[in-house]
């Protein structure tokens, strides 16, 4: 199973992937299919949680360019024997998230 990251305005009905080893190459072609999420409507007393002032918003470009440098360092180490263990010994949830709708709009995470 892979998570992929995709637009929520993404047009294609496929998505084309290529894996690639020190032996192959292959190339598939993924079948996307809107989701059926559960809605959820968030009202909050502070609007500044829905729209930020230009202060927060500084604070969050200057954070968001941390985070980039952090994220650009990039490693090829490959670790084949990395053995993962179940964070909770409870039944596995099938669903992902939901549809948020804060104080009427839709929540569309943030690119950074």
């Amino acid at each position: 199973m892979v998570l992929l990251p995709l637009s929520l305005y993404q047009k294609s009905k496929f998505l084309s992937l290529k894996s690639k080893t020190t032996q192959t190459e292959q190339k598939h072609k993924i079948s996307l299919h809107k989701a059926n999420y559960e809605i959820q409507h968030i009202k909050l007393d502070n609007k500044e949680f829905v729209i930020a002032s230009k202060k927060t918003l500084e604070r969050i470009w200057k954070e968001s360019a941390l985070k980039k440098r952090s994220f650009s360092r990039y490693s090829r180490l490959y670790c084949r024997d990395l053995k993962m263990i179940k964070p909770l010994d409870s039944e596995l949830r099938h669903d992902f998230g939901k549809r948020r709708f804060l104080m009427g709009w839709q929540r569309i995470p943030m690119q950074v």
